[in-house]
This record gives C-alpha cells, sequence and structure tokens, in this order.
C-alpha cells in the first residue's frame, strides 16, 4: 500500500551531450525531465488532489578554459504549473516553481 501523500510513480532522466569538434566545441547541451504520477491529501472527509504533472529543465555549457565553466540553466522551461504538495484545505499548499534562468560562472581550482 502506497501513502497518497506521495506519488505512486516517479520518474526522472537526464541527459547531456558533449560537443567536440566544429564551431560548438566546447559546448554541452542537456536537459532533464522530471515526472510524477498524481497524488492527494485527507483532511477530515476532504480529499485534495493534485494532478500529475511532468517538468522540463534544459542546461547549455560552454568551457571557458581548462579551470573554467559557463552554464545557462533553464528550470520548468515551459513554465507548466502545477502543486508540488497538498496538505489540507486551506495550509499546505505549495505550488511548483514557475519558470526560472540561472547563469552560473564554475571556476576550479
Amino acid at each position: 500500500m502506497f501513502s497518497t501523500y506521495t506519488p505512486r510513480h516517479m520518474l526522472k532522466l537526464s541527459a547531456e551531450y558533449d560537443l567536440t569538434e566544429g564551431a560548438l566545441a566546447d559546448w554541452s547541451f542537456g536537459g532533464q525531465l522530471r515526472a510524477m504520477s498524481e497524488f492527494s491529501s485527507v483532511s477530515g472527509t476532504t480529499t485534495i488532489r493534485a494532478q500529475g504533472y511532468g517538468v522540463v529543465d534544459l542546461t547549455a555549457k560552454r568551457r571557458l578554459d581548462e579551470n573554467t565553466d559557463l552554464r545557462l540553466t533553464v528550470s520548468n522551461a515551459f513554465d507548466k504549473d502545477y502543486y508540488s504538495r497538498v496538505g489540507g484545505t486551506t495550509v499546505f499548499n505549495f505550488r511548483g516553481e514557475p519558470r526560472s534562468v540561472s547563469l552560473a560562472l564554475t571556476r576550479r581550482f
């Protein structure tokens, strides 16, 4: 028996491809799919259901030199609206993070 508070099925797929030749040498491109089946919460006689969802993250990375990378990440690329948690009729219902973009510079010493 599974808890209704957590999804019964969860899937996370990630891939990244490094380009080594041509005009895009030193670039890497990747993505991630996070998918969850529906889940629910029971509050008294009320059941609150959250639909299953899938979220796609995309990334591009450029190697600047042997020790430095620049990475651009778009999380929730398609701006999917979803609940990451449900609790009761008035509390603990959290929407998932909307689309966000981040840029990171990594230097290895």
